[in-house]
């Protein structure tokens, strides 16, 4: 189980904890001993552990869809609705996933909380990328403030 250290002074709680109050800051930061970087965030109806999120400007979050626009973190819990915990924000994090490929860029699916390598103009998650393929619906993501623009890209 990793442990959350940094500079934040009255951080509360652990990845994987799950909070029935509120007890940090929406939007906190913290780190565990590995250098993953953790936000602190409310959690929404349906969310399981590894889940994929987007969230908004205040700290409200939404399992991913393949319309969802905004930053995204992975869910160390199921943090559901009424509940709050940590969400991995930047490093390596175990996240729900379809098929996907080592290497492969991450985007958007029309499955709730879960990623593919399937390229679908305008659900591309810019900062995040495969570091294993997929195995029993989750693969390995290195991520580094992954945000969803709705940016279309350019065909060949």
């Amino acid at each position: 189980m990793a442990f959350l250290t940094g500079s934040r002074m009255g951080v509360v709680g652990n990845p994987g904890d799950i909070h029935t109050t509120q007890r940090n800051a929406l939007g906190a930061r913290s780190f565990d001993e590995l250098g993953n970087e953790y936000i602190y965030l409310a959690g929404v109806a349906s969310t399981v552990a590894n889940n994929w999120v987007a969230y908004d400007e205040v700290f409200a979050s939404t399992r991913t869809l393949a319309a969802t626009l905004g930053p995204c973190a992975i869910a160390s819990a199921a943090i559901v609705a009424s509940n709050w915990g940590w969400y991995g924000l930047a490093g390596k994090f175990t996240g729900t996933s379809g098929t996907i490929a080592d290497n492969g860029h991450v985007y958007s699916t029309s499955t709730a909380g879960s990623v593919d390598d399937a390229a679908v103009q305008g659900s591309r998650i810019l900062g995040a990328i495969a570091r294993s393929s997929d195995s029993g619906g989750v693969a390995t993501f290195q991520i580094q403030y992954p945000m969803l623009m709705g940016i279309l890209e350019p065909t060949t």
